[in-house]
């Protein structure tokens, strides 16, 4: 890691790539920070991202070829801008839209990694309500009937 990681709050732009960095907990003091560059790195997953959503002044991102973008760029894309929608430029792409629209079905990833989903799911539960916590909760059990019953269907074929 760099020498002055995570020991600076005023910066307002911060570089370290190339390194080893694992974790943006210490980035997460820097409310000042407007750019953020930590392309090749080790951050592992989108759930770090929970660490910069207390920084309302960060416009600028760059988090590619890191092992959290996973093999589905639309995937990791979306859910950064999701967490993060105040981004104006993401990876060195700017983002023209003021927020981000759902995803279509054929922009998706075939395969895309199911960890990496889980993640951007978990991501978006934390800023549910009690409302929005029920209405995920009734599709999940839905989705499990319906995931049960295909299961079933094949099993007598």
């Amino acid at each position: 890691m760099g020498p002055g990681w995570g020991q600076s709050t005023e910066l307002g732009r911060w570089a370290e790539l190339v390194n080893s960095i694992s974790t943006l907990e210490p980035v997460s003091r820097c409310r000042q920070l407007s750019e953020l560059y930590l392309r090749k790195n080790c951050i592992p997953s989108l759930a770090e991202l929970f660490y910069l959503k207390g920084l309302p002044c960060l416009r600028v991102l760059w988090l590619a070829e890191n092992p959290c973008c996973g093999a589905c760029p639309h995937l990791y894309r979306m859910t950064v801008l999701r967490n993060l929608p105040h981004l104006q430029k993401l990876d060195n792409q700017v983002q023209r839209l003021p927020h981000v629209p759902p995803a279509p079905q054929e922009a998706r990833c075939q395969f895309p990694e199911p960890n990496n989903i889980l993640t951007a799911v978990l991501l978006l539960l934390r800023e549910l309500d009690s409302e929005g916590l029920e209405a995920v909760h009734q599709r999940v059990v839905s989705r499990l009937q319906a995931l049960q019953k295909q299961e079933l269907q094949e099993a007598m074929e």
